[in-house]
């Protein structure tokens, strides 16, 4: 289950990061990602 979880971290962190491109790209936005690798999943039951 825990790969399953490193999976869903990848793929969000992949989309959030491709989003963020794309908005960069426009000069009136500032885009900063940050993650928090160090709780990843403290939420989670």
């Amino acid at each position: 289950m825990d790969s399953l979880k490193a999976q869903y971290k990848d793929i969000i962190e992949k989309v959030l990061k491709e989003y963020a491109d794309f908005l960069g790209s426009d000069e009136e936005v500032e885009v900063e990602l940050v993650f928090d690798q160090q709780r990843v999943g403290a939420a989670s039951p």
